[in-house]
C-alpha cells in the first residue's frame, strides 16, 4: 500500500501541474459550464418574452360573418385579424402569421344549432406562427362557450348547461419532489459529461503519455510492482473524475438553490429545494462510473503506440458516454427493472430517484454492481496490459 500512495502522489502533483486537468476537473464544471447553462436558459427566457410581445395577424376567412369570433380574437393583447380569401395562402406568403379557415354558411349552421368545425392554419416551423395558432384556438375556444351558452339561453335553457362538468388540474407531487424531478432531467447527464472529462485527460497521460516522454521505463524499473504502479495510477485518475463531479454537482446545485435558473416557466412555483443527503447519494453513484471510465481508458492508453493515438481512442469513448448520457435526458417512461443494469442509463435513473425522495434499494445495488462488474473487468484488462512488455513497448 506504501507504493500505491506514493505513486498515487506523484501521478496527482503530475496532474495537478497540467493546466488541462485544472481546466477540466474545476474551472470547466464549476464556472464554464454554469456560464454556458445561465447564458442558454436568459437567451430562452428573452425569446419567448419576445414571442409573446410580437404583435401577429390571423387572417380569418372573408365572408364568414362571424362578428363574434372576430370581436373575442381582436380583444387579445398583440393581435391583429384580416379577412383573408384564402387564409393558406396567406400564412405561407408570411401576410399573416396564422389563418382560420370557415366554412361556408356557418353563421347560419350555428344558428340552427348545429355543429361547425373551423380549422386553424399555421407554420409548424415558425415559433411565432405556433404562438398566434395557440391564441386562436384559445380564442376559438371562447367563441364556442359564447356561442352554446346563446344557443341554450335562446331555448329558455340556462347557459351554465354545456358546462356541468368542468376539469381542474391538481398536481399530487409535492414541492420537494418536482424540484428534484426538474433536477434530476439535468444533473446526472451533465455529471456524466463531468466524469468523462475529468478522467481523459489525466488517464492518457499517465499511460501512453509517459510512453511518449520515455519517463515510463523509469517507474517500471522502481522497488513497487506493476499492480501497485497500476493501482496508483488508477486511484489519481479516479480522484480527477470524482473532483470534476464534485465541482458539476456544486455548481448545479448552487444554481439550483438559488431560484431555478435552469428552468425558467416551468420553475415557477416550485420551491427549489433538494435534500443534502439525496445530493450526496447521487454524487456517490458516480464514483463507480468513474472507476469504470478510468479503467477503460488506461487499458486503452496502455495499448496505445503514443498519446495521439490514446487521444484519438479516448474520443470514441467519450462518443459512447455522450450518446448514453442523452439517453438519460430523453427517457421520461417508467424505467423497467432491467434498465438499471444498463451502464450509465442504470446510474442516472437511479440518481434520479434518490433526486425526487424515492429510495429503492434494489435498484441501487443493481445499478451500482452493473458499474463495479464492469469497472473490475476494465481493472483486469488494464493491469494485464501494463504488465505486458511487449504490448505497452511495442513498435510506433
Amino acid at each position: 500500500m506504501k507504493n500505491v500512495g506514493v505513486v498515487y502522489g506523484k501521478e496527482m502533483k503530475d496532474a495537478l501541474r497540467d493546466p488541462r486537468t485544472l481546466l477540466l476537473m474545476i474551472i470547466f464544471p464549476l464556472i464554464i459550464n454554469p456560464v454556458m447553462i445561465l447564458f442558454i436558459g436568459k437567451m430562452s427566457k428573452s425569446e419567448e418574452q419576445q414571442i409573446k410581445s410580437t404583435r401577429v395577424v390571423v387572417a380569418l376567412q372573408r365572408g364568414a360573418e362571424l362578428s363574434d369570433l372576430r370581436a373575442v380574437l381582436s380583444s387579445e393583447p398583440n393581435l391583429e385579424v384580416i379577412e383573408s380569401a384564402n387564409p393558406e395562402a396567406d400564412v405561407n406568403s408570411k401576410r399573416a402569421t396564422a389563418g382560420i379557415q370557415v366554412p361556408a354558411g356557418a353563421s347560419e349552421l350555428l344558428r340552427q344549432g348545429k355543429a361547425v368545425k373551423l380549422i386553424v392554419v399555421f407554420d409548424g416551423t415558425r415559433e411565432i406562427s405556433r404562438h398566434a395558432r395557440d391564441l386562436s384556438e384559445e380564442g376559438i375556444k371562447k367563441f364556442g362557450e359564447k356561442t352554446t351558452s346563446k344557443a341554450l339561453t335562446d331555448r329558455g335553457q340556462p347557459a351554465d348547461l354545456a358546462r356541468l362538468v368542468t376539469a381542474e388540474r391538481k398536481d399530487a407531487a409535492s414541492a420537494s419532489r418536482q424540484a428534484g424531478y426538474l433536477l434530476g432531467v439535468f444533473l446526472p447527464y451533465i455529471l456524466t459529461i463531468g466524469v468523462a472529462n475529468g478522467v481523459t485527460s489525466t488517464a492518457i497521460d499517465v499511460t501512453s503519455g509517459e510512453k511518449d516522454r520515455s519517463t515510463l521505463e523509469t517507474v517500471l524499473v522502481s522497488s513497487a510492482g506493476r499492480s501497485d504502479i497500476l493501482v496508483g495510477k488508477l486511484l489519481a485518475v479516479v480522484t480527477t473524475g470524482f473532483v470534476a463531479v464534485l465541482s458539476s454537482a456544486l455548481s448545479m446545485a448552487l444554481m439550483f438553490l438559488g431560484g431555478g435558473m435552469l428552468f425558467g416557466a416551468e420553475a415557477k412555483g416550485v420551491s427549489m429545494s433538494v435534500s443534502p443527503g439525496a445530493l450526496t447519494g447521487v454524487v456517490l453513484l458516480s464514483i463507480p462510473l468513474a472507476v469504470l471510465f478510468s479503467a477503460v481508458l488506461m487499458a486503452l492508453g496502455c495499448f496505445a503506440k503514443s498519446a495521439k493515438e490514446g487521444q484519438t481512442q479516448a474520443v470514441y469513448v467519450q462518443m459512447v458516454l455522450i450518446f448514453a448520457g442523452i439517453s438519460t435526458l430523453v427517457k421520461q417512461t417508467e424505467p423497467t427493472a432491467q434498465s438499471f443494469m444498463v451502464p450509465v442509463l442504470g446510474t442516472a435513473l437511479a440518481q434520479r430517484e434518490l433526486l425526487m425522495g424515492e429510495f429503492h434499494p434494489q435498484h441501487l445495488i443493481m445499478a451500482v454492481l452493473c458499474s463495479s462488474v464492469l469497472a473490475v473487468v476494465a481493472i483486469f484488462v488494464a493491469v494485464r496490459l501494463f504488465g505486458n512488455e511487449q504490448v505497452m513497448f511495442r513498435s510506433k
